[in-house]
């Protein structure tokens, strides 16, 4: 067995910073959206993994980022 180095950390978390708070709000959002709103995501709910990759290529265009999708083929 492989042992991490350092300690774990213990006892209460510090506050956030207020850029750390505005990540956390985004973050926050964007998990809820997909996981709350979107939901379940396979194969068979094709409908919401294309709802989905919308989503992440609309954030990522928020930002000034641009996405670039790749194509795959799944077989059953």
């Amino acid at each position: 067995m492989r042992k991490m180095p350092g300690e774990s950390y213990s006892g209460p978390l510090p506050e956030l910073s207020a850029s750390e708070a505005i990540i956390y709000e985004r973050l926050k959002k964007q998990v809820d959206k997909m996981a709350l709103e979107i939901g379940e995501r396979n194969i068979f709910e094709y409908d919401k993994l294309c709802e989905t990759a919308h989503y992440i290529e609309s954030s990522l265009a928020e930002n000034k980022y641009r996405a670039r999708q790749l194509s795959y083929q799944v077989y059953d």
